[in-house]
């Protein structure tokens, strides 16, 4: 079962529902990027922004007029909604974090997600079965709040899956795709 977790609590009696984190995502097209390439930004400051990317340098084609697209996102919190981004403050940090002017940046569009990331209150179980009355189970909720505990929940499924069902991997072997030889 790969859902979010409200969907695997109602589906499945050995899997509790979450309290739930908000997100919002701004977009903002500038005339240059503010970053020559396609990294991660990560807020270390004490700011609503959670972290922001310019889009584009990693898939110029998102751009149909050759402007840079960047996205901002921000974890909802006691401080802030969907609806309570200070477009003046936000872009202020941006500045600082990219080190540029923000100035000709426009706002193309925004998007909030109320339940976007499971919240990992105090203490969280990191690691949750993904065998639950005998069913495999993955998505954030059972690893990290976030999309690397997504992808490492769906692995421990799987792994879990071979395992039961006694096939072996040999790890230093690239899977063959199907219909070639075998598939």
């Amino acid at each position: 079962m790969a859902t979010d977790a409200s969907a695997a609590a109602a589906l499945l009696p050995g899997v509790s529902a979450p309290s739930w984190k908000g997100v919002t995502t701004v977009y903002h097209a500038a005339q240059e990027s503010p970053l020559k390439q396609p990294t991660l930004v990560v807020d270390a400051e004490k700011s609503p922004i959670n972290n922001t990317v310019v889009v584009t340098e990693a898939a110029p084609s998102y751009s149909s007029d050759g402007r840079a697209l960047i996205a901002t996102s921000l974890v909802h919190g006691p401080d802030l909604d969907g609806a309570a981004v200070d477009e003046r403050a936000m872009l202020g940090h941006l500045a600082r974090l990219y080190r540029t002017s923000t100035s000709g940046w426009e706002r193309v569009a925004a998007y909030d997600v109320a339940h976007a990331l499971p919240s990992m209150t105090a203490p969280h179980e990191f690691r949750k079965p993904v065998r639950t009355d005998g069913v495999y189970v993955c998505g954030d909720h059972r690893d990290t709040s976030s999309i690397q505990g997504a992808l490492v929940s769906g692995r421990r499924a799987a792994d879990a899956v071979l395992s039961d069902l006694g096939v072996v991997l040999d790890e230093s072997d690239p899977p063959t795709p199907p219909g070639r030889n075998g598939g």
